[in-house]
């Protein structure tokens, strides 16, 4: 608990000296990109830095970036879903179908139990 204060801590410290250079030469309006990164790092703080409080949560987000890559390469592939529902239906296999690989179970029979 004590190494996620202190992160937490130099987090602070970090965004602070943004702020102070951004003081001293605030930014245009054609490179506002860290100018606007610094703020919306002190407003979500705590989303940022729940993994060091909560152990559920990974440090990381490579999960997510996977699963929006499988969902990425089906769009190129049909190219466009034709409805919201079937959309909706993809998406809700590929969670199902990543529970079951967490899980450890085959594949093949537990989808067939499914449509049982």
């Amino acid at each position: 608990m004590e190494k996620a204060r202190e992160c937490e801590t130099k987090y602070l410290e970090i965004l602070s000296m943004a702020e102070k250079e951004y003081e001293d030469i605030p930014p245009s309006d054609y490179f506002r990109y860290g100018f606007n990164l610094q703020k919306r790092l002190r407003v979500f703080k705590d989303s940022h830095l729940l993994f060091l409080y909560d152990s559920r949560v990974p440090a990381n987000n490579n999960l997510c970036e996977h699963l929006l890559h499988q969902f990425k390469r089906k769009l190129r592939q049909v190219m466009t879903f034709r409805s919201y529902e079937r959309l909706e239906y993809f998406c809700t296999s590929l969670g199902l179908l990543g529970m079951l690989r967490k899980r450890g179970d085959n594949l093949f029979e537990s989808v067939a139990k499914m449509f049982e």
